[in-house]
């Protein structure tokens, strides 16, 4: 403990940090550790990052080091258990992840702080033990080596259908050949099986060789977080991670050089350097598929700050109305969505990248698309300087406000596993002051004084940053992927010359992703003539497009400059109030109200506030027709909010639109963000509701209304892609919740609706006096509460009195013994897994015996179902398996994920799976059935539960239809919100329990018997049983195996002949193929 070096840091701390110590260490072993102590979390974090990845894959074994990640898990010379840790997560409510990146690999762990196992001990101290021995003595099983190959095939299978991998995939194809940015990373049966059999490669003794090599102290990170005291974690990691072997210190930078040792055929550690160099830019990547979407990435010079990048990242994303986006969006029709972002693809490797969705008008006209968006990049290289240095000022403010004020996740895997990588890392990209924050600011080297009161900072600022936009956006600078069906695209520029046609120009099937794919330079010279003219569109201002002043701002720059100042020299500030865990109440009730409150004290609801409000009117009918209306108006106003509330999200407002929460004609709105301006917000969004209800409405015009009714019948199209998982849950829905109409259903009367029947909806909503309720929670104080509350209220004002009754929403119950099973193919044509799904009921959500029961014996299942359908039958991928809440009953949902069973096959396989745990059952004793179920069950349920991979409360975890680009759907505070939100519209009002979950009977549960136990077990989820009620959803993949197999033959096939040596044309390999049959 007293060997360890503290490294003394100020941090930079935004207000959610302000009840958490930090404290930044280095072991003797050159291990850095980052110790973060927040009183009051139930669980303590650890995320470990090791300075290796997918770039130290050797060429003859790609997907190595993902292999190597995945053999960590499966025992070490300590703990030998195969699949040790994970079981343990799994009994004590546990949740562990890891993955791997061209540079990093990342293991992640929480666990309840007070879970105990049956012999008093913290399973905490184990967890830890088990956690740290996969970076000392890990045992590399062979016998499991093949296996997991068939897990990371499967991932890899999933990867093919997923666009964003597409994508990134592409980018790999562009890049420099003498990068290993440019290798195929995830790994395959190919690369980890076949090639390796044909080559007698010994892959065990690769897997011990490349750890050895790289799993030391100095190229290890480690960010662990808890309630504890500093001083305790410290010595939690000092006793768990000190005795990580240490070898000579090796200079990081080189070692992130020189990827591959001098036995590769990579030849210099120079060539590796750069990912994108003239030799690789200019190119236009044409992928066939499924997909409409355009990107345009810039490679970014390795001395640019971060927060220029930042600063061109807003300029060009920027979605207020009169932006780039508004244009091709709004105005053009061309595009459906802008994301424009910084990627880190390698250390000193960053791109800029523009992904644009592209609508069908976009692509058929697509040469003009390119140009205004390359006319538009070349703008920012011209803007006047007083112009630009305004905004730098503001944006700088902008960003402090920003992370000043940014959620604090407790319990955010990525946000902890970001945080070891960054104690890993170059530190001079953002010093250690900044490891919270991740980047250098603008201002860092300067003070206050000299920013605040000095225009001459940012006018040079402004001139230094105009200096590297020129270098950055020079018009032979970029590379563009094209993912489309059809290669016609192709012809258009072509037809405009601004492609050239090299010598070998045909099709060609990429050998990992099987898609087919063309590659050619692009005529810069021709395209730079053809943005020179400005389009008749796009006025002379060259700032007319960019952004304007931001009324939504504030603080001032001092006020924030001084806000921050505070706060990181403050002492830490721990949290005891007593009304932590408070109820929320009902403050206003009346005939056409209610609205409920609560006052947080969570680190991460500091300053903040969170509204719901939902409108429903008295007058309601349910049918496919009106709920077709209730979309399109969310949709219409969503659009319409998205460039209107842009400049408030800068400043950290979030919303969202939810419609039809309660199966009814209803439209909810949630608003959050800093207490200072909520009420400013809630007044903007609720005027602006109004007048697009009452006003705007019945003047939209043709182009808008279709606009609006295709991009729903897209989102449903979406829908039916997504994978079965989605579509089987999405299914479920239908059959077991009044009101939720078929995609067919909605899609047919998505057809007949018109502007009159939207027209008539608004005259319903707002002619008639509606029932509203509310809900508001965070750092907000009651008086302020009555104050929201009274503004919503006005939304009747002027409206006709209604006494209708209101009906509460319900769902259907299965009758006991009745097994329904449907059978429907995947839509997703390109997905090769079947899905399982099964949903076995229990009774009534009200029921709180049947709720306690149904959570003990979906634990139960839980623990065994991944070990035995995964592990053991290899039945499957995935396995999830978890208790379900619907608006009125409770069950268990059981799904698997298979690429080499058929439906029928894994049902066949579940039931014989229930009947094997039946008759384990059976063989406990009831003190074996209390310490290994029982107890373990309690110890998780009252530590707050388990992370969940499948919805538990399927109306807690639905998702906008529109909301903000900051929305963030799975934040704690905005899950902490819905846990109550859902129990109000809902009308269960039962407001105990965490996170969507009910409170349960504990004590009922405590003196639960064996006997009762399998009694339970026998009646609910044995097959044949009389009182089974359950829903089976079978998805079948659509893809032909036989084809399927064949082209994945192909590709690999020819992957092997080229690394002989041996080249052969397409025709050639199509005879190889049919002599060997």
């Amino acid at each position: 403990f007293h060997s360890v070096t503290t490294i003394p840091v100020t941090f930079k701390k935004s207000l959610a940090h302000s009840t958490s110590s930090h404290r930044l260490i280095r072991l003797p072993n050159g291990i850095n550790c980052l110790l973060i102590s927040s009183p009051t979390l139930p669980k303590i974090s650890c995320s470990v990052s090791v300075g290796t990845g997918s770039f130290n894959d050797p060429p003859e074994l790609l997907g190595l080091a993902h292999l190597c990640e995945h053999m960590l898990f499966l025992g070490t010379k300590e703990f030998p258990e195969h699949n040790g840790f994970s079981n343990l997560m799994n009994q004590y409510g546990g949740n562990s992840n890891a993955f791997t990146t061209g540079e990093n690999t990342c293991f992640f762990f929480e666990i309840p702080v007070s879970a105990k196992d049956f012999d008093g001990e913290l399973i905490l101290n184990r967890a830890l033990r088990m956690f740290s021995s996969f970076f000392k003595c890990p045992l590399f099983f062979e016998k499991f080596i093949q296996n997991e190959v068939l897990v990371i095939q499967n991932e890899h299978n999933i990867n093919l259908a997923d666009l964003e991998k597409i994508k990134y995939h592409g980018l790999r194809i562009i890049s420099n050949k003498n990068h290993p940015f440019h290798q195929f990373s995830t790994g395959s049966v190919h690369t980890l099986k076949e090639l390796p059999q044909l080559r007698s490669i010994n892959i065990k003794k690769k897997l011990v060789e490349y750890f050895e090599k790289y799993f030391t102290g100095p190229n290890i990170g480690v960010a662990i977080l808890g309630p504890q005291s500093l001083n305790y974690l410290q010595k939690l990691i000092c006793s768990n991670f000190a005795d990580i072997k240490d070898l000579l210190q090796v200079d990081k930078s080189e070692q992130t050089d020189a990827y591959f040792d001098s036995s590769s055929s990579r030849t210099s550690t120079s060539s590796l350097k750069c990912i994108f160099d003239f030799t690789n830019l200019n190119r236009l990547l044409f992928i066939k598929g499924p997909y409409s979407s355009f990107q345009l990435s810039f490679p970014i010079l390795p001395e640019i700050p971060s927060c220029f990048v930042e600063i061109w990242c807003n300029l060009l994303g920027d979605e207020s109305e009169n932006s780039l986006f508004h244009l091709l969006s709004n105005h053009l029709d061309y595009i459906l969505t802008l994301l424009v972002s910084e990627r880190n693809l390698a250390q000193k490797n960053r791109i800029l990248v523009l992904d644009f969705q592209v609508t069908k008008k976009g692509f058929n006209n697509f040469t003009s698309l390119l140009k205004i968006v390359l006319f538009h990049i070349n703008l920012i290289t011209a803007l006047p300087v007083d112009y630009l240095a305004k905004y730098i000022s503001q944006f700088t403010t902008i960003s402090k406000i920003s992370f000043y004020y940014h959620d604090f996740e407790s319990i955010s895997m990525d946000g902890l596993t970001e945080l070891a990588m960054r104690t890993n890392a170059e530190i001079s990209e953002f010093g250690y002051t900044n490891i919270l924050r991740g980047t250098k600011e603008l201002d860092d080297e300067f003070s206050v004084d000299e920013i605040v009161n000095s225009k001459e900072f940012f006018y040079q600022k402004a001139l230094e940053c105009l200096a590297l936009t020129k270098k950055v956006f020079g018009m032979n600078l970029f590379n563009i992927i094209i993912n489309y069906p059809e290669s016609r695209i192709l012809s258009l520029l072509f037809n405009y010359d601004l492609l050239f046609l090299p010598e070998n120009s045909r099709e060609q099937v990429d050998q990992h992703f099987n898609f087919e794919y063309q590659l050619f330079p692009i005529n810069c010279i021709n395209i730079f003539q053809e943005i020179q003219s400005v389009p008749f569109h796009i006025g002379e201002s060259k700032q007319q497009f960019f952004p304007k002043s931001n009324p939504f701002v504030f603080h001032s720059l001092k006020e924030i400059c001084d806000l921050s100042h505070n706060l990181a020299i403050a002492s830490t500030a721990y949290c005891t109030s007593s009304n932590v865990n408070s109820e929320p109440i009902l403050i206003v009730t009346n005939d056409e109200m209610e609205v409920w409150y609560k006052k947080e004290y969570e680190p991460n609801t500091n300053s903040k506030t969170t509204i719901s409000f939902q409108i429903q009117p008295f007058r309601n009918s349910s049918s496919p027709h009106t709920h077709m209306c209730v979309e399109l108006i969310c949709a219409l106003f969503g659009t319409r909010l998205k460039g209107r509330m842009y400049n408030a999200e800068l400043v950290g407002y979030k919303w969202g639109i939810y419609p039809l929460l309660t199966g009814k004609e209803s439209i909810c709105i949630n608003l959050s963000g800093v207490t200072l301006g909520i009420f400013r917000i809630l007044k903007f969004v609720l005027q602006d509701f109004k007048d697009f209800i009452t006003k705007c409405l019945a003047s939209i015009s043709y182009k808008e209304f279709m606009k609006a009714r295709i991009k729903l019948r897209q989102d449903y199209t979406k829908i039916s892609k997504e994978n079965g998982i989605s579509q089987a849950i999405s299914g479920s829905l239908m059959f077991l919740e009044e009101n939720i109409w078929t995609l067919d259903e909605r899609i047919d009367s998505l057809d007949l609706v018109d502007i009159k029947d939207l027209v008539d909806f608004g005259t319903n909503l707002f002619g008639e006096r509606s029932y509203i309720e509310v809900l508001i929670t965070g750092d907000c104080e009651v008086n302020q509460a009555f104050e929201i509350s009274t503004q919503i209220s006005r939304i009747n004002d002027g409206s006709a009195s209604n006494s209708s009754v209101r009906d509460s929403p319900s769902s259907y119950y299965i009758s006991p013994g009745i097994n329904y099973v449907y059978t429907t193919s995947n839509f997703n044509t390109e997905d090769p897994l079947n899905t399982l799904y099964t949903y076995i009921q229990f009774g009534e959500r009200s029921n709180a015996t049947a709720q306690a029961y149904c959570e003990l014996i979906a634990y139960y299942l839980s623990m065994h179902a991944s070990n035995e359908l995964r592990q053991k039958r290899r039945l499957a991928y995935t396995v999830l398996c978890n208790s379900v809440l619907h608006r009125n009953l409770i069950g268990i949902n059981l799904v698997i994920l298979s690429s080499s069973h058929d439906n029928k096959e894994l049902q066949k396989e579940v039931e014989a799976f229930f009947n094997d745990l039946h008759h384990e059952l059976q063989t406990l004793t009831e003190k074996e059935f209390r310490n290994h179920i029982l107890q373990p069950f309690l110890s998780l349920s009252v530590n707050g539960g388990s992370d969940e991979s499948l919805p538990h409360n399927m109306w807690h975890s639905i998702s906008p239809c529109q909301h903000s680009t900051n929305f963030d759907n799975e934040s704690k505070s905005n899950l902490d919100h819905k846990h109550i939100w859902e129990k109000i519209f809902n009308k269960s009002y039962s407001f105990s329990g965490k996170m969507g979950h009910d409170e349960l009977d504990i004590d009922l549960l405590s003196n639960l018997t064996r006997e009762k136990f399998i009694s339970l077990f026998e009646s609910y989820i044995s097959p044949g049983s009389c009182k089974r009620a359950s829903l089976t959803i079978m998805v079948d993949s659509t893809m032909d195996r036989a084809n399927a197999n064949k082209r994945i033959m192909r590709t690999q096939v020819r992957a092997f002949l080229d690394s002989q040596g041996e080249i052969v044309d397409d025709a050639e390999l199509e005879t190889i193929l049919e002599a060997c049959n």
